[in-house]
């Protein structure tokens, strides 16, 4: 079956990932929307093929807070849905996000899934964990540990473990869950190939 060839909405399209998404859609028939806070999301929504929820944050700054960027977005967003034609939602949401967790970030991803998957457009969601970019565009995970002054700064020890994803094929999961209809839909814990500590 070809993949869909109608419009895709982006959100938070400005963004590390989001950016890299408008321009691999660039290469293919599709009208790319990309939306940011002040947006019509309802009307870019209202006949799009697929939407692409990227808005969110790991690192608000202020008025933006956790639950603002993370958790109210994805709520905008399905209430944009439920009165579109699209055929699929993706969402990139995190790693170890769970309803139960004590960390806001992580308890509000999770929110966002659940009022992502509860409109009843089919949704695939990416379980991430931190992203990376090429040395050019290393991304906001990655620039953390880039020295500035000499010094680098880790949360704790320093032990915790990750295993990052680079962007491009993070993308490319993206495209394809968006607009090849023999992807599966579900939830997807997805992580690279190497573990390290911080």
């Amino acid at each position: 079956m070809a993949w869909r060839t109608g419009p895709v909405a982006v959100t938070g399209a400005s963004g590390q990932v989001g950016t890299q998404l408008r321009q691999r859609l660039g290469q293919l028939p599709n009208e790319v929307r990309p939306l940011g806070r002040d947006d019509d999301l309802a009307a870019a929504c209202r006949d799009a093929d697929a939407v692409v929820h990227l808005a969110g944050t790991l690192q608000p700054r202020k008025p933006n807070t956790y639950r603002a960027a993370n958790l109210d977005t994805a709520r905008a967003t399905a209430a944009a849905l439920a009165h579109s034609a699209a055929q699929r939602v993706v969402y990139l949401s995190f790693l170890t996000a769970r309803l139960d967790a004590s960390n806001a970030y992580l308890r509000y991803k999770a929110e966002a899934e659940e009022a992502l998957r509860s409109i009843g457009v089919p949704a695939v969601i990416f379980r991430c964990d931190h992203i990376y970019g090429p040395p050019s565009e290393p991304g906001p995970t990655a620039s953390a540990f880039l020295a500035k002054s000499g010094r680098v700064m880790l949360l704790g020890r320093g032990t915790q473990r990750l295993a990052p994803l680079y962007r491009d094929d993070v993308v490319e999961a993206i495209l394809r869950a968006a607009l090849d209809p023999d992807t599966p839909t579900g939830t997807f814990e997805v992580a690279g190939p190497d573990i390290m500590t911080m």
